[in-house]
């Protein structure tokens, strides 16, 4: 297969993984597993954002030779590996369709805002952040702890999950994963978005410390 097929059939079986992990959350939900669904949601989260990167590949934002999506090398930090990494890039996607007010204006910006500090960040350093976020609250969601809750410390349990929270969760990702497949099937792009993937690339390659010298495009 050429790069272009194989980011192309990573991203549709990423996609279709993803609508599976959810459909399988829904199920368990429904049972008043709330803490469990919540993990295969943030299996759902995670193949989404796999599908995402595979897509940007395909439009040519990324090159095939970027350490995050380079399936010869798979860099441990890269999208075909790393959990955090997956599951920063879900967050965003669902932050930009369903807060789009919280993302701060429609350019990518060199002084972004780190969602968790409010402090200017670059892009690799916010989405550390939110992928350690989001493996923290996944150990939180999966297994029962012993943790310090101001000074006391306290038993936690995925099954003391709350239900409206983890079906709100579930109906944001359903939404979400929704307008992303409608996303990788526009053709023509309309130029708003075309508009936005270039800037995002030019801001790429001068901002992204990883990004390669010598870029090999899809």
């Amino acid at each position: 297969m050429s790069h272009m097929q194989l980011y192309t059939k990573a991203m549709v079986e990423s996609i279709r993984n993803s609508g599976m992990w959810l459909k399988e959350a829904k199920i368990i939900a429904k049972q008043g597993l709330e803490g469990h669904a919540q993990v295969l949601l943030i299996f759902a989260g995670e193949e989404l954002g796999e599908a995402a990167h595979c897509w940007f590949v395909r439009l040519g934002v990324f090159p095939t030779n970027h350490p995050d999506v380079d399936y010869i090398k798979k860099d441990g930090d890269g999208i075909f590996k790393s959990h955090p990494l997956k599951s920063a890039t879900a967050m965003g996607l669902i932050l930009g369709i369903e807060y789009p007010d919280t993302v701060q204006g429609d350019e990518p910006d060199s002084e972004m805002i780190d969602p968790f500090t409010n402090a200017s960040s670059n892009v690799r350093e916010a989405l550390a952040k939110m992928g350690a976020y989001a493996s923290w609250t996944r150990m939180r969601w999966m297994y029962v702890d012993i943790v310090d809750e101001k000074g006391v410390y306290v038993v936690i349990s995925p099954l003391d999950r709350n239900p409206r929270e983890i079906n709100n969760a579930i109906n944001g990702m359903e939404r979400t994963l929704s307008i992303f497949k409608k996303l990788t099937k526009l053709d023509p792009l309309p130029k708003d978005l075309l508009d936005w993937l270039e800037s995002t690339r030019e801001f790429l390659k001068i901002n992204d410390e990883r990004f390669p010298e010598e870029p090999v495009w899809a």
